[in-house]
């Protein structure tokens, strides 16, 4: 039985209850076209009439896109909800993240509701405007205490943002929410290496020792790893036991956890897997004790669903009770270091390249690869030519030793 209620005030469409679905049904005809749907979440009449209302809007504007072909009269409110909904489901949640937060900083300082309102020369003074901001952060002074300042936003930071929008404009073009994308010609502002990539910074060996001796066990286990396998942060965080083989000396790196969204494996170094089955045992033994079940993960964290948030500021602690120079030091900073004592330990770049699962070899040498004052000069001692003077310059003549004699 359906129920219908009885008023609309003259707007078009109805409202009506379904006693058997127990739920709030709405029908209406535009352009000849009647669409009947169920009003979701709807638990009163007035919320299906509200339902219904916003329905109308959405058929009438399919329509007209239909009759007339799409507009950029279209709320960006839409074009972005629509689209971070399409990357929630293909996308990874920080990314998801990142990608909302790019959208509202780029509307906001716009000030447009609608697509149309959005124009090439709004969307390059934007990206020069951006650049004159200063944004909040928090830095270590030399004393180790955190303290407030601020920072210039950078070139290559408003050209992502920017980037963000256009991709969206452009993913709606192809699905013909929008007619054109306004921005597809804006181009970035001109970028430094400086600016292109994040100052980062490897670690040196003395550097390396002070930080795992500063570093309570669970800590040094997990920096000790970093270093050792070249793990990215998502992916030792989201490491679990059933990914390490300790008998082969292997780890696989999950596909829905790495960088390149591929499955991959990679050894691990043999000290370090004593030091995991040190750890595996360990957490049997509480697991035993707690009376609950082992951790599925290798780091489980102690309270949330990953350790992956707290990476940053428990690298920082070390780092400054370690009295090692926090300038251009992050986790990531670890991976750098991974690979530049590999190539400093004389190990074949190829295999370098292949350890750190990097597409490229530039990458891996340009990005990756540090190299350190000592290694300058010692670079230039390894001069055949200069060796060979030297040789000769040390070997004394007969007519030398007899003189001398």
């Amino acid at each position: 039985m359906a129920k219908r209620i009885p008023s609309r005030r003259g707007k078009p469409g109805k409202v009506y209850w379904r006693e058997d679905a127990k739920a709030w049904y709405c029908t209406v005809s535009i352009d000849g076209k009647r669409t009947k749907r169920r009003c979701k979440d709807c638990k009163t009449a007035k919320q299906a009439d509200k339902y219904l209302d916003d329905m109308i809007a959405e058929l009438r504007e399919a329509a007209k896109r239909e009759k007339h072909g799409p507009t950029n009269d279209v709320l960006l409110s839409e074009v972005q909800e629509r689209f971070l909904e399409y990357h929630r489901a293909r996308s990874r949640p920080g990314y998801v993240r990142r990608l909302g937060i790019s959208l509202a900083q780029v509307i906001n300082s716009l000030g447009v509701s609608k697509v149309s309102m959005v124009t090439r020369e709004a969307a390059e003074r934007y990206l020069v405007d951006r650049t004159k901001e200063r944004v909040a952060q928090t830095v270590t002074n030399e004393e180790g205490e955190k303290v407030p300042s601020k920072r210039i936003v950078t070139p290559r930071t408003a050209n992502t943002e920017l980037g963000h929008m256009k991709t969206m404009l452009s993913w709606a073009e192809a699905r013909g929410l929008i007619k054109s994308n306004p921005i597809a010609k804006v181009e970035p502002l001109p970028v430094t290496r400086a600016d292109q990539y994040k100052v980062r910074r490897a670690l040196t060996e003395e550097e390396v020792t002070r930080l795992l001796a500063a570093s309570n066990e669970r800590q040094r286990l997990i920096w000790l790893t970093f270093l050792s396998t070249g793990l990215r942060k998502n992916e030792l965080s989201e490491l679990l036991w059933s990914d390490v083989d300790l008998e082969r000396g292997f780890l696989t790196v999950r596909a829905e956890v790495a960088k390149t969204g591929s499955e991959d494996s990679i050894p691990v170094p043999s000290a370090l897997v004593a030091e995991l089955r040190r750890h595996y045992a360990q957490q049997q033994v509480q697991a035993k004790n707690q009376d609950r079940a082992m951790p599925s993960k290798v780091f489980p964290p102690k309270c949330g669903k990953s350790i992956y948030g707290n990476l940053r500021r428990s690298l920082s602690a070390c780092v400054t009770k370690a009295k090692v120079n926090p300038a251009g030091i992050d986790v990531h900073s670890l991976r750098k270091t991974f690979i530049t004592h590999l190539i400093r330990a004389g190990v074949n770049p190829k295999t370098v390249q292949r350890l750190a699962r990097h597409k490229t070899f530039a990458q891996t040498m340009d990005v990756y690869t540090e190299v350190f004052p000592v290694d300058l000069v010692q670079g230039a001692e390894q001069l055949p030519f200069l060796q060979e003077q030297a040789l000769k310059r040390s070997q004394i003549s007969p007519r030398e030793q007899k003189a001398a004699g």
